[in-house]
């Protein structure tokens, strides 16, 4: 009885051991949470906070499918948080002692073999994290500049890195200011009756015109109310801020009335956003040029934001025409000439505007704040 109960006891001590050393990190089963993002949030930070590891953003990522691109989340927007504990670590004993049950009177006399202590290697070295591949490089719309600028003699601007990479879907989504918009028509509803959508949802849209050369199969961009842009320092009109919500396709269209299916977003679609034809954006190589001595102001931001940080989109004073080409950067500037505050890049331009992404925050900054490409 003594030898069969130790043989039975024995490897489940071993097992159990080995078990709880096999891994650092489990999945809970516990019920999961749900966050509402932000303004400036990143999954990276999210899964800091929340998770206790920002290498584990992928698994928000997987959680809330909705998702496209993880560099392209927006304030108001809801996440599912997986629920990631933890697991109890249990440490080995020196020696595993052998357990046995009292002995009968008749077993008392029979000698016991203690086996041999099996071989329990060193504690392995912690398991690497996993390296989490960087996203493509940027595809950006390039327009030739009208003049190439003087050569002026200034200080080199001190190299910045960038956190993350950009690609077309944030070109095409970061918007653009243009002098005026079209609009084809406008969401209505939904079969079902909703009035906030997302990709894989059907909407009603009603057409501005009964010809209008929309067809079944057809692609168009769904954008908000276009708004009137005013610099903030000379009080001028600049043009209309268009801004890309998502794609629908048509599956059906009588007269002045069409239906189809989200098939893109890059925030939620309401009711009263406007749709006109899909365009994609142009992807052309991206060249990084430097202009010295170039110096204007952000003069709005895609979100509205009060105050900018980083991964924001926002919207400047100068573009092909002032030799801004996509991939140049500027620094934000602070109250002084040499105090910078920020950095940001072009993704895309138009004549005398372009579109550009924050790389880098010291500390957030506003619209009106100054940019210049070079530090004297």
């Amino acid at each position: 009885m003594g030898i069969s109960r130790f043989l039975k006891v024995t490897p489940l001590i071993i097992s159990f051991i080995l078990y709880f050393n096999h891994s650092n990190i489990a999945l809970s089963g516990g019920v999961e949470k749900e966050y509402k993002i932000e303004k400036g949030d990143t999954l990276w930070d999210i899964s800091g906070e929340h998770l206790k590891n920002p290498f584990l953003w992928p698994n928000i990522w997987e959680k809330n499918q909705y998702i496209k691109n993880p560099d392209l989340i927006y304030p108001g927007n809801r996440l599912i948080l997986p629920v990631i504990i933890p697991s109890i670590p249990v440490s080995r004993p020196d020696r595993i002692e052998e357990i046995e049950a009292p002995l009968a009177p008749a077993e008392a006399t029979i000698p016991v073999a203690v086996p041999e202590e099996p071989a329990v290697p060193e504690t392995p070295p912690a398991t690497e994290a996993a390296e989490i591949p960087e996203p493509p490089e940027i595809p950006a719309s390039l327009y030739p500049p009208s003049h190439e600028p003087s050569p002026i003699e200034d200080k080199p601007a001190p190299e910045i890195v960038r956190r993350t990479a950009i690609d077309e879907e944030l070109i095409y989504a970061g918007g653009y200011i243009v002098k005026d918009i079209i609009s084809s028509g406008v969401i209505t509803g939904s079969p079902e009756g909703r009035n906030i959508f997302a990709a894989g949802d059907n909407v009603s849209l009603s057409l501005n015109k009964k010809e209008n050369g929309i067809s079944v199969g057809d692609k168009l961009t769904v954008f908000k109310t276009p708004e009137y842009v005013i610099h903030p320092k000379t009080r001028k009109k600049i043009g209309k801020l268009f801004i890309p919500l998502g794609v629908i396709e048509i599956y059906r269209v009588q007269g002045r009335d069409a239906a189809g299916r989200v098939i893109t977003t890059y925030t939620n679609l309401s009711v009263g956003d406007h749709i006109q034809p899909y365009s994609p954006a142009p992807s052309v190589t991206e060249t990084a040029r430097t202009v010295p001595g170039l110096h204007g102001y952000i003069i709005d931001s895609r979100d509205g934001n009060v105050l900018i940080s980083d991964q924001n989109i926002v919207y400047l004073d100068k573009g092909a025409y002032d030799g801004v080409t996509p991939g140049t950067a500027f620094f934000v500037v602070g109250d002084k000439p040499d105090n910078i505050i920020g950095e940001i890049k072009v993704i895309s331009i138009q004549a005398y505007t372009s579109t550009a992404i924050v790389t880098k925050s010291v500390e957030p900054f506003s619209i009106g704040s100054k940019i210049v490409t070079s530090i004297k």
